[in-house]
């Protein structure tokens, strides 16, 4: 079951872009709460957007994929956080059709099933919950990749041409449009969790995108970027501009989700710097005016997430001190997902969403104030490692000070299939995985997969595992992954 970021409940910065902005991007490669921009949002149903780009409360939730027992359409959540949710971003195009097209495939509980589109697919019902929202001022944006997307582009002209196509299909191009003739998507965001390798050419995608925005004067479309959540991750994804960089001519915000605590701030600091400019080695955001969102899991079910959730409470007190901390970047909350967060409700009255927007207070306006010289490193936690020698990055962090740590595998060169396992180093102690079989071997310990629970293909896994005693780091550079 896909749960994006959320599941580490760590660092990850995605932003928008106004469509008719200069747009410069890297074309090496490019990859939840999004930005916003300051505009005159139009489309065929002439609504205006809740959001309000210079506030500090913006709320934003993903939408399907979830899993929440007895999570409802698009339209109800639309509905019922009606006051609350200010951005809305559906999942996922995670998969290329064999002509190169882009194919929607998203676990919908008040569908009863997946409901899948490729282009010339009718996912039309779908599409009018779309309209709907819309038209009651939601902003509504289409979610590529996902932990499991398989989305590969292979060239700049591989990716110009999928942006062509997604133009076509969801956007406000011409041809076979699974979501409805007149469906207009507000824009699409870009959750990329693949390695650095297998993650190129997604800023020729973008710029290829952004070309054909003008084209439509009915709308203004925006794009997100979603680097990876853990810091370790975001260093080569940031460097190597994985994400589209924004244009000083542009004004919007991103999104970065946090654990709660300490680290919290050491790593919204490294975040802000990139933000505002400041950041030590020159990796900076061309738009100034971007704006981070403070995300969480919506509920402390491990169905949702496996870790990162935190009490209303503790959100207050976050949201206090970045607010303070950070006046010239902080700009709201986000959650995963809106099903998870609407039935984690106090008794039967106010849900998590609810009680988020009013921690994050009312509309105070995002101050520039004074904006030190920020020359803070790309923050690494002091429990994390790394291994991307081999076709596939290996990266595991600690929870804190307990004995679990995290483990995700990015595929890079090839997919990993349902059929894998990892070789861990003996001093690692690892007794325990919430995913595949460990099995203690004389000098290694492996944690093979169980194939009928693993999809076939896919771009990143991720699971916990549990050490014998309290280890500093798992220590990775001997360790293995290996795919059949």
């Amino acid at each position: 079951m896909v749960k994006l970021f959320f599941l580490l409940g760590v660092l990850a910065v995605p932003f928008l872009e106004l469509a008719q902005a200069d747009y410069n991007v890297s074309t090496t490669s490019a990859s939840a709460c999004k930005c916003r921009c300051s505009f005159q949002h139009r489309n065929v149903f002439n609504h205006a957007p809740q959001s309000q780009p210079k506030c500090s409360n913006n709320i934003v939730t993903y939408h399907g994929n979830g899993g929440a027992p007895g999570s409802k359409g698009l339209k109800f959540y639309c509905t019922n956080e009606k006051n609350y949710a200010d951005v809305i971003i559906l999942t996922f195009v995670d998969k290329r059709d064999s002509d190169g097209q882009p194919m929607f495939s998203s676990v919908l509980t008040a569908f009863s099933s997946t409901v899948e589109c490729g282009v010339k697919g009718n996912c039309a019902s779908l599409g009018k919950e779309v309209a709907y929202c819309q038209s009651i001022g939601k902003t509504i944006l289409l979610s590529i990749g996902g932990a499991e997307g398989v989305i590969v582009l292979k060239s700049a002209s591989d990716a110009q041409d999928f942006a062509t196509k997604v133009w076509n299909a969801y956007l406000g191009g011409r041809g076979s449009r699974p979501f409805g003739k007149e469906i207009k998507f507000d824009g699409v965001d870009l959750d990329i969790e693949t390695g650095p390798k297998s993650s190129l050419h997604w800023g020729d995608f973008t710029t290829k995108l952004r070309s054909l925005y003008p084209i439509d004067k009915s709308k203004q479309y925006l794009i997100s970027g979603a680097p990876q959540p853990e810091p370790i991750e975001s260093k080569f994804q940031v460097r190597d501009m994985r994400m589209p960089r924004t244009s000083s001519k542009t004004r919007g915000w991103t999104c970065v989700l946090c654990k709660y605590g300490k680290d919290t701030l050491t790593s919204w600091e490294w975040w802000d710097s990139w933000a505002t400019g400041h950041e030590k080695d020159g990796h900076n955001s061309k738009n100034r005016k971007v704006k981070l969102i403070y995300g969480l899991p919506g509920s402390p079910s491990k169905s949702c997430a496996d870790t990162g959730y935190r009490t209303p409470a503790q959100v207050k007190d976050m949201v206090s001190q970045m607010k303070s901390k950070f006046p010239a970047s902080f700009g709201g909350g986000g959650t995963w997902d809106d099903a998870w967060s609407f039935t984690n409700k106090k008794g039967n009255d106010t849900n998590f969403l609810q009680r988020f927007k009013k921690a994050l207070g009312p509309c105070s306006k995002s101050s520039p104030g004074t904006i030190s010289n920020i020359t803070a490193p790309v923050l690494v936690p002091p429990r994390a490692s790394i291994n991307n020698a081999g076709p596939y990055v290996i990266i595991a962090v600690g929870e804190g000070e307990s004995s679990k740590f995290q483990i995700k595998i990015l595929a890079d060169d090839a997919l990993i299939t349902s059929k894998w396992k990892l070789t861990l180093p003996k001093n690692s102690r690892v007794v325990w995985s919430s995913r595949g079989v460990v099995n203690v071997m004389k000098k290694a310990i492996e944690i093979s997969s169980v194939p009928s629970e693993e999809k076939p293909a896919v771009g990143s896994i991720r699971f916990t595992v549990e050490t014998k005693r309290i280890v500093r780091k798992i220590k990775l550079s001997r360790a293995k992954f290996v795919c059949e």
